[in-house]
């Protein structure tokens, strides 16, 4: 799962924070990025950007549709942040190229 977006309010949006982490830890997953100030070359999708890794696509999607999360998720809906969320499949280490 791939997040980007920008944060408008810190202190509001951590609570948002506080819940995800919870339930993403809880659900499986593997925080690979979470920084709030990336360095973005290209694009305008804003400084936020986090990457889980998860088990499955099955359990990613399970999670962002699961009851726990579409409350959680109000918590950010305040205008606290602008997010896009991207489930995606991992490839392998080489990116695929390998012959």
């Amino acid at each position: 799962m791939v997040v980007t977006g920008t944060i408008n309010d810190p202190i509001d949006y951590m609570n948002y924070v506080e819940a995800v982490v919870n339930l993403v830890n809880a659900a499986g997953g593997k925080w690979l990025v979470r920084n709030p100030e990336s360095d973005v070359r290209e694009g305008s999708h804003g400084p936020l950007t986090a990457v889980v890794e998860w088990p499955s696509v099955e359990i990613a999607k399970g999670a962002y549709d699961s009851a726990e999360y579409q409350e959680i998720k109000k918590l950010r809906m305040n205008g606290n942040s602008e997010l896009s969320f991207s489930i995606v499949e991992g490839c392998d280490p080489d990116g695929g190229l390998q012959k």
